[in-house]
């Protein structure tokens, strides 16, 4: 590529990125909801790339439950993943099913929840053994005494339902 052929390519590449951000941030604008608390993007396609800019976006919000059902997540996304959960300190549910997340990348979101402070007390979608999700229990018996949520429905953390890709 010639020098003016590369800069024209870094010029499309930027102009794509800047679309692709204000279309995350009109999403974010259009699908939040109660009072600050939930936010719904199942099914809009973000992809690695836009849970990227979505992970730089969304820091120290009242956000507690984020629903990323169906957005052709890989394990690329891990790190952003990481990244939202470690950067809303109130949020307590994250949806992931329906995505293309390996065990790999399930495992890694499992052992950093155990290294950082975060309130996370459901993620769905994770691919886990029995042993993991053991794990994933105990975090999420450490944080309920974090967060201001009601578990009258459950009798003990056996009936908590962890949904999981098989």
């Amino acid at each position: 590529m010639r020098a003016s052929e590369e800069e024209t390519h870094d010029e499309i590449e930027s102009e794509r990125s800047d679309k692709e951000t204000q279309r995350i941030k009109q999403l974010i604008q259009m699908n939040t909801y109660d009072n600050g608390e939930t936010l719904n993007l199942a099914g809009n396609k973000l992809g690695d790339a836009g849970i990227e800019i979505l992970s730089e976006t969304l820091k120290d919000t009242s956000l507690k439950r984020i629903d990323l059902f169906a957005n052709q997540l890989t394990s690329k996304s891990v790190p952003f993943l990481i990244k939202i959960i470690q950067n809303n300190p109130n949020l307590e549910t994250l949806g992931l099913g329906s995505n293309y997340l390996k065990r790999k990348g399930s495992r890694k979101i499992l052992n950093d929840l155990n290294k950082y402070d975060n309130s996370i007390l459901f993620i769905e979608g994770l691919k886990l053994n029995e042993e993991e999700r053991e794990k994933l229990k105990k975090i999420y018996k450490r944080n309920e005494n974090k967060v201001k949520n009601d578990f009258k429905n459950f009798e003990n953390y056996k009936d908590i339902k962890i949904f999981y890709n098989k």
